[in-house]
């Protein structure tokens, strides 16, 4: 490609058009959004472990406690966050899963019918 036919391709716009502006600006906008999102969350204060649709425990995110969940899950909770460990499900899934802190964020292990959910303090019952 010579330098006139460079210049004239630059002039005709055809390099960019404008589609692909608006997918930049989306993307840009969509990605601005997931980072305020992320950064506003609100920290939760406690866990509720449902096993089987039912609600079986709470438990404070501020204290360091390890406990064995009686599904072959363990489930620990260390620096406020939560997360299941030694999980005797095939695929093991929810052992894999990043540990949890934010309001709304769970754990789910299909197998045992287990399910985690962080709580704020306005939350009366959960969400599953």
């Amino acid at each position: 490609m010579t330098a006139d036919s460079r210049i004239n391709y630059v002039r005709n716009g055809s390099f960019i058009h404008l589609w692909e502006i608006i997918m930049l600006a989306v993307l840009l906008i969509v990605s601005v959004v997931f980072v305020i999102l992320y950064y506003t969350a609100d920290d939760g204060t406690a866990v509720v472990v449902y096993v089987n649709g039912e609600a079986v425990m709470t438990l404070p995110l501020n204290e360091d406690t390890r406990i064995d969940l009686g599904t072959g899950n363990t489930l620990v909770i260390k620096e406020g966050k939560a997360s299941l460990i030694d999980c005797t499900c095939p695929d093991g899934l929810c052992q894999s899963a990043s540990p949890v802190g934010f309001v709304g964020q769970r754990i789910v292990c299909v197998p045992h019918a287990l399910i985690i959910v962080v709580v704020g303090d306005d939350d009366v019952d959960g969400v599953v």
